[in-house]
């Protein structure tokens, strides 16, 4: 199954919600993703632009997400996280295309699914998801 590039977000930006997530501040998740902080905030505008949706709560220094971004976030960060289980996995194994492929069927699957939906709309098993 191929997935035009216009589907999904930009990993970049997804990192960046995850990141504002736990620390709350473009300026933390900059220092953490080694970008400047505009940077941050243009991938964090252009996630809610092409959600076409309000993620973030801007308040003087503090960001917060929307709760429709906490729920968000969530899949997010399990697709994250699977995607790097993938990529240590092709390091080790040298598998290739599981890593991408991976990612692309679970954010696809993911917009506001249950785990089991999720994985049964990819074609995981439960047990392989961590969420």
């Amino acid at each position: 199954m191929s997935l035009s590039r216009r589907l999904l977000p930009s990993i970049a930006s997804l990192r960046a919600l995850e990141a504002l997530d736990r620390l709350g501040s473009a300026t933390a998740v900059a220092e953490e993703l080694n970008q400047t902080q505009s940077a941050v905030s243009r991938q964090l505008q252009s996630l809610e632009a092409y959600l076409e949706a309000d993620l973030i709560l801007r308040e003087r220094k503090r960001m917060t997400l929307t709760p429709a971004a906490q729920d968000y976030v969530k899949d997010v960060r399990a697709a994250l996280q699977w995607h790097s289980g993938c990529c240590a996995s092709v390091f080790v194994s040298d598998v290739a295309l599981t890593c991408s492929c991976a990612l692309t069927k679970l954010m696809h699957a993911a917009s506001g699914r249950t785990k089991q939906a999720v994985c049964t709309a990819a074609g995981f098993a439960m047990r392989d998801v961590q969420i």
